[in-house]
C-alpha cells in the first residue's frame, strides 16, 4: 500500500497545484482505492492507474467534458483526506483469498486505522471490491468497525455473466438470456469464445471486448463467473457496513436477422457490458448507476452458428452519429470506464466528502484576536471616548481574557472590549455582531479579572443556524431554574429569551455555557424562550465566539 502523491495535472478551482491539508480537528481520513481484476492502483505523474484518469465521460451521451482533476485528484482537494493505494496487479490472475491480496488488504486496513484513528473509506473497482469482503471476512467485526464505508465501481458480487460466456462459450449464457445473446454476439463476431488473440485493427472489438473477458483460464477469471463455487463460499458484506455501489446499466436493443432469415428484435439489459447490474448491486445498502441506451443491428449466418458477419452500434438518443464516433469516444457506462463517468464520479465523491464532513464539529469555534486577524477593520461604529475622566475601562465580566475589558464612554457600559496590544486607549467591542472601536479612553482603572488566554476562554457570543443571536451579560437574572442556574445572557431573534449556563463552568473552560454532543461534534445551548418560562431547550450552536 502507499500514500498517493499529488499529480502535477491535478490543479484547484484557481488553477493551482492541489494541496493536502487537514480537517478542522488536523486530522486526515484515509481513503482507500484498489483495483480490479486487470488495472493497477498506482498513482503516478504517468497518470495510467484505474483511479489516476480524469472523469470526462457524460452518461448516455457521446462526448468528453473538460475536469481539472483526476479521480483521486478531487478527494485529495477535499481537504482532511488522505488517499492511499493498496495494489496487487502483480497476483491479479490469482483468486481475492491468496494471501497478497485479502489477507494483505486486511492487515492494511487495520493498520491505517491504528495508525490514523480515523475509520477507512475503501473506494474499489471490479474485483477490488471482492477483495474488500474477503478482507472484512478475515477481519471480522473487529475490522468492519473499522471501516467507515465502502464504495464500489462495477464489482461482481455474484459473478460477471460477460466472465461465463468468454469461458464456456456460445451456450454459457442459455438464448433464453438477453444479456448472454448480447454477449455471444459481440464475442463472435470477434472470433473470441475460445481464443486469447486479438484483432486490434478491428475498432469494434476493441471497444466492447475488453481483454479480461478474452484470458479465462486463470483463476481469478474462474472464480469470477456467473455462479461459480469461489463466490458462493465469499463471505458477504458485514452487516451494518454501508456499501455504496456505484454501476454501469447499459440497456440494448438489438435489432438482427437470425436462422432462416428471421427478423430478431432482443432487448437486454446488460449493466456495464462485463458485470450485469443485479451482480454490482448485490448486497448494496445503497445504488446508483449511469444509464445507457444503445441499439444493434447484426445479421448472422446459419452456416455458421450465431457467428455475426455484420454488426453496427449508436446510442438510441443519437443516433445519427456513425459507429466511429461511438468508438472514438469511450463508452460510459463500460465496466472499465465507470471511474471516467462523471455521474459516478461526483457520486463517489459526495460519498467521501459527506462522511469527512460528519466527523468535523459542526460548531464552529472562533478565538477573535483584533489587531492580529484584521478583525478591528472597518468597525461598525466608532465611539470617541474623548480622553474625558468618565471614559475608562476595567476588567470584563463577560469574557475571561487577559485582553478583555469593560468600557465606560458617555454613560454606556461596552463589554466585551478587546485592548489594541500596541496602544492601550484603543479598544475594540462586541454588541451581538456588531463591532465598536472605542478610542481615545483612559487605561484600565482596574487590571483584568481573568488571566486566561484567548483560546482557553469561555465564549461570549454564539449564534445559531436559523439566525438566533446569543449574548453574555453581567447582569443579574431571573429565577433559576433546575440544571441552569445561571443567567449567562441573553437571546434574540427565532429563539429570543434567557441564554442559561452553569455558574461552577463559567470561566473553566474554553467551552463553558455550551453542552457537548460528542457523537455528532455539535455544542448545545441551553435557551429558556420566552415563550416557554421555566423550561430550558438545548439548540445546536452553529458558530461560538471567545
Amino acid at each position: 500500500m502507499a500514500l498517493a502523491p499529488v499529480i502535477s495535472k491535478d490543479k484547484d478551482n484557481t488553477g493551482a497545484a492541489v494541496k493536502i491539508r487537514s480537517d478542522p480537528r488536523g486530522k486526515y481520513v484515509p481513503v482507500v482505492y484498489i483495483h480490479g481484476w486487470t488495472g493497477s492502483s498506482v498513482h503516478n505523474e504517468a497518470a495510467k492507474g484505474a483511479f489516476s484518469l480524469k472523469p470526462d465521460l457524460l452518461t448516455s451521451r457521446i462526448g468528453t467534458a473538460a475536469p481539472t482533476r483526476t479521480l483521486i485528484g478531487n478527494v485529495q482537494d477535499l481537504g482532511g483526506t488522505a488517499v492511499f493505494t493498496f495494489d496487487y496487479a502483480r497476483y491479479a490472475s490469482r483468486w481475492v483469498t491468496d494471501d497478497n491480496i485479502g489477507p494483505a488488504l486486511a492487515k492494511a486496513l487495520n493498520c491505517l486505522y491504528e495508525r490514523s484513528g480515523e475509520k477507512v473509506i475503501v473506494v474499489a473497482h471490479s474485483m477490488g471490491g471482492l477483495a474488500t469482503r474477503q478482507a472484512l471476512a478475515l477481519g471480522g467485526s473487529a475490522l468492519a468497525s473499522k471501516v467507515s464505508q465502502v464504495i464500489t465501481f462495477g464489482t461482481p458480487n455474484t459473478g460477471s455473466i460477460g466472465a461465463a460466456v468468454a469461458g464456456l462459450g456460445v451456450d454459457a449464457a442459455g438464448l433464453t438470456s438477453g444479456a448472454g445473446l448480447v454477449f455471444r454476439l459481440w464475442l463472435s463476431y470477434c472470433g473470441k469464445l475460445k481464443s486469447a488473440d486479438q484483432n486490434s485493427s478491428d475498432l469494434l472489438c476493441s471497444a466492447f471486448v475488453p481483454q479480461q473477458l478474452l484470458s479465462f483460464n486463470s483463476e481469478a477469471a474462474v472464480a469470477l463467473r456467473a455462479g461459480s463455487q469461489q463466490l458462493k463460499q465469499l463471505a458477504p458484506w458485514p452487516s451494518g457496513l454501508s456499501v455504496r455501489a456505484l454501476s454501469g446499466a447499459a440497456e440494448v436493443t438489438v435489432n438482427g436477422q437470425g436462422f432462416f432469415k428471421q427478423k430478431v428484435k432482443t432487448e437486454a439489459g446488460v449493466g456495464d457490458i462485463v458485470v450485469d447490474l443485479g451482480s454490482a448491486q448485490s448486497q448494496a445498502t445503497t445504488k446508483k448507476q449511469a444509464p445507457c441506451a444503445y441499439e444493434m443491428d447484426a445479421r448472422t449466418s446459419i452456416n455458421n452458428g450465431i457467428k455475426t458477419e455484420w454488426l453496427g452500434i449508436a446510442t438510441k438518443n443519437e443516433v445519427s452519429r456513425s459507429v466511429v464516433n461511438l468508438l472514438t469516444h469511450p463508452i460510459p457506462c463500460y465496466h472499465g470506464n465507470l471511474m471516467r463517468n462523471m455521474d459516478l464520479a461526483l457520486e463517489q465523491l459526495g460519498f467521501i466528502a459527506d462522511d469527512v464532513q460528519l466527523r468535523t464539529p459542526a460548531t464552529k469555534l472562533v478565538t477573535v484576536r483584533p489587531w492580529r486577524d484584521g478583525s478591528e477593520a472597518g468597525p461598525d461604529r466608532v465611539v470617541d471616548g474623548k480622553a474625558l475622566p468618565e471614559s475608562y475601562c476595567n476588567g470584563s465580566n463577560v469574557a475571561g481574557r487577559a485582553d478583555a475589558f469593560r468600557c465606560f464612554v458617555d454613560h454606556g457600559v461596552y463589554d466585551p472590549c478587546l485592548q489594541n496590544p500596541a496602544k492601550a486607549t484603543e479598544y475594540l467591542c462586541y454588541f451581538g455582531l456588531e463591532r465598536i472601536l472605542i478610542q481615545n479612553v483612559r487605561p484600565q482603572a482596574k487590571v483584568p479579572s481573568r488571566t486566561a488566554p484567548a483560546d482557553q476562554s469561555s465564549p461570549f457570543l454564539v449564534t445559531l443556524k436559523d439566525g438566533t443571536i446569543c449574548r453574555t451579560s453581567s447582569g443579574a437574572g431571573p429565577p433559576a431554574i433546575p440544571g441552569y442556574p445561571y443567567w449567562a445572557g441573553s437571546c434574540s431573534g427565532p429563539h429570543a429569551g434567557i441564554w442559561r449556563a452553569r455558574l461552577a463552568d463559567r470561566g473553566v473552560n474554553p467551552t463553558s455555557g455550551l453542552v457537548n454532543e460528542a457523537s455528532s461534534g455539535t455544542w448545545l445551548i441551553a435557551i429558556e424562550e420566552d415563550t416557554k418560562s421555566g423550561q430550558a431547550t438545548l439548540h445546536p450552536v452553529a458558530v461560538a465566539y471567545r
